[in-house]
């Protein structure tokens, strides 16, 4: 079937990928990007968002400013960012003009269009904002996300109304939960029809894999402004993704497009980064879009529960009981904590067994292999610490190790094939084993502390550790300061990605910890990320960075 010649494909790779890497790209891939978008004449490029200012690192294309657009060789290329409805209302709200706030300078600008992401009811906020970027000449775009969560009444109403604006250049709607099927589609552009007139757009997820099959729906009823990023790139499973919409429109007979530059790029840059990141469907995925829940909250389960499916899946049926279309950082907190809120008594006797002053806790961060003959030779020169693995393999003589520990139930499970062969004993909390594994644990010599997860606190007794995570470092820490420890040592604790939910969990932890008083003094001895004293395993007064 021929598809219209009007077409007009927007990329929008660097705007939604960045909720994976906080908007910060290297040079490299950007100058790679635009030259390989230019030369498969995509017809616009989405750079970023342009977002109020935030209390935590975003990178350039969280803000896409004018001296970064400045920076960019963007000739022949239509330029444009996106901002979120609510940084307008919230800017309204504290009568501060969005259009000074965004746009300064707006006239030596490079952009050519703007698009706003908006809940239904954000809509009317936009009015004087778009009034003003029309006046200027710029392309404007307003995006209704979750428009299947939305009565037609509605829909019609507000496309009705922007109509009647005349400052508005397309109107999208978002598949935003990713399950939008092709009736639905078909629905929501009618109805959109019966108040809109002009340009319809469409913005796909690909959280049930139909993200391209519903851009192609969307061209068959009409619509003609198409989102895609490079091999899907963004938030959560991602979206439709552009070389196979651009492979596809040529065989339509749309001709202006050409989908080889896009998949050389694809193999040089973009198949590694997906690797790293891991955006793309998959069965959370699936039933998150099922469930009506956001997808972000599937993101953040599988940064924090990769190990543990049946987590995640726990995780989704207690969000499904509510209302879960909008994410919230609360309510994930919420769910995880609940998730994980248990608590096992130890034996009571387990620290009497111990007495020492220094702990060296192993990590399984890439300095351990980077450091290891210092570690070792830190250990032998001191046989009174108490060394423990948190990893059934690292790159340590097993002779310097004194214990191994796990806290994880369904980790322990995973690693104790491994773990049984060890000679040193276990450190775990029987009362939390699987009961298809307690008869195995029982064959080996265990110290049993017992572990209470229970969020935003750490506690200490003889018999239990009282951790905000389930978290084997948080788990041996604990420890160390039920025996006593008056030091601990830190090796291979590197650290995770910066915007890693589990790097934000470690680092809570620490600060928790670090406003405590009476606790073993932390000391990290190799290179670490998290908040902590930092000394080096090379320093022969290694201690004095204590005093």
């Amino acid at each position: 079937m021929k598809f219209n010649s009007e077409i007009t494909v927007l990329d929008c790779t660097f705007r939604d990928g960045g909720y994976y890497n906080n908007w910060d790209y290297k040079p490299k891939l950007v100058s790679k990007y635009l030259s390989a978008l230019k030369e498969a004449k995509v017809d616009h490029i989405e750079l970023g968002f342009r977002t109020v200012s935030q209390k935590n690192y975003l990178g350039p294309f969280a803000y896409t400013a004018e001296d970064l657009l400045d920076s960019l060789d963007l000739k022949g290329l239509s330029i444009g960012i996106m901002i979120n409805g609510k940084d307008i209302v919230d800017l309204n709200s504290t009568k501060v003009s969005p259009a000074k706030y965004f746009f300064p300078n707006l006239k030596k600008s490079k952009l050519k269009f703007v698009r706003f992401a908006c809940h239904l009811h954000e809509i009317p906020a936009m009015r004087e904002t778009l009034d003003f970027l029309k006046g200027e000449g710029i392309t404007v775009g307003l995006n209704l996300m979750q428009s299947t969560g939305k009565t037609s009444n509605e829909i019609e109403n507000i496309s009705r109304e922007v109509e009647s604006w005349k400052n508005t250049d397309v109107f999208y709607f978002a598949d935003s939960l990713g399950n939008m099927n092709p009736a639905q589609l078909k629905e929501i552009v009618s109805t959109i029809r019966k108040g809109w007139t002009g340009p319809l757009g469409f913005h796909g997820h690909n959280n049930q894999g139909k993200a391209l099959e519903n851009t192609l729906e969307a061209i068959h009823n009409g619509v003609t402004w198409l989102d895609a990023t490079v091999l899907g790139m963004g938030r959560g499973a991602g979206n439709t993704k552009i070389e196979y919409l651009l492979a596809e429109l040529k065989k339509a007979g749309v001709e202006k497009y050409s989908a080889k530059p896009i998949f050389e790029l694809v193999a040089q840059e973009f198949d590694p980064l997906m690797k790293k990141y891991g955006w793309g469907e998959n069965v959370y995925y699936y039933l998150g879009a099922e469930y009506g829940i956001h997808p972000t909250y599937i993101q953040e389960f599988l940064s924090l529960y990769n190990e543990n499916g049946q987590k995640i899946l726990d995780g989704l049926e207690i969000l499904k009981k509510s209302n879960s279309n909008s994410f919230s950082r609360t309510r994930l907190q919420e769910i995880t904590n609940a998730n994980q809120n248990h608590k096992s008594e130890g034996d009571a006797g387990t620290v009497e067994r111990f007495s020492n002053d220094v702990v060296l806790i192993l990590g399984g961060g890439e300095s351990i292999a980077d450091h290891a003959k210092i570690i070792q030779s830190l250990k032998l020169k001191n046989p009174n610490f108490l060394t423990i693995n948190l990893n059934a393999h690292n790159f340590i003589d097993e002779a310097c190790i004194d214990l191994y520990a796990s806290c994880n139930s369904s980790r322990i499970f995973t690693e104790w094939k491994e773990l049984s062969t060890k000679q040193q004993p276990i450190l775990l909390p029987k009362a939390t084993l699987q009961s298809t594994l307690a008869e195995e644990v029982s064959k080996k010599t265990v110290v049993d502390y017992g572990i209470c997860v229970t969020g935003n606190k750490f506690d200490v007794s003889k018999s239990v550790g009282t951790l905000p995570n389930e978290v084997v470092a948080q788990y041996a820490i604990a420890f160390a300061n039920a025996i006593g420890a008056k030091t601990i040592l830190l090796a291979g604790f590197d650290g995770y990605d910066r915007y890693s939910p589990k790097q934000r969990e470690m680092i809570e932890f620490f600060e928790i910890y670090n406003s405590q008083s009476g606790r073993a003094k932390l000391l990290a001895i190799t290179p670490t990320s998290y908040p902590v004293v930092q000394g080096s395993a090379y320093d022969p007064h290694l201690f004095e960075v204590l005093k």
